[in-house]
């Protein structure tokens, strides 16, 4: 529906997942352990009677139930930046986490948030081929 973000979440695992919705943007960006990986707009909580803030369910009548455990569930009532969020899973995991938002690294040809050797390897693997096709 309008505003809504998902990602896919691996049975048996532990995830961070965050979910900003900044009203005044009208914008709504998912977090999966500490990275973007969703954005949508036009996010409402709906007009019904039961229309209300709801965790681990989807719409009005509060079907499309999650299953799993929710833990540590924090509401602020300010939009949290991106930075904010990769601190706090940082803060439990210890990792690094790529910032999404702003990434933009051409040269990344591996997709790990870094341009370095490994990147370098896969460019030069190609440096030479040439699809041309010439005549006899």
């Amino acid at each position: 529906g309008s505003g809504r973000v998902a990602t896919t979440l691996v049975e048996g695992d532990w995830h961070y997942i965050t979910v900003v919705n900044n009203a005044a943007t009208s914008t709504t960006r998912m977090y999966n352990n500490g990275e973007l990986v969703a954005t949508g707009s036009g996010f409402t909580y709906g007009t019904g009677v039961n229309s209300h803030f709801k965790l681990g369910a989807n719409n009005d009548n509060g079907s499309e139930f999650f299953y799993g455990v929710l833990d540590d569930v924090k509401v602020y009532n300010y939009a949290r930046t991106t930075e904010q969020i990769a601190k706090d899973y940082l803060a439990v995991r210890g990792e690094w986490v790529c910032n999404n938002e702003s990434y933009d690294l051409p040269y990344d040809f591996n997709g790990d948030c870094r341009v370095d050797l490994g990147d370098f390897v896969i460019f030069a693997a190609a440096w030479l081929d040439s699809f041309r096709i010439y005549p006899d």
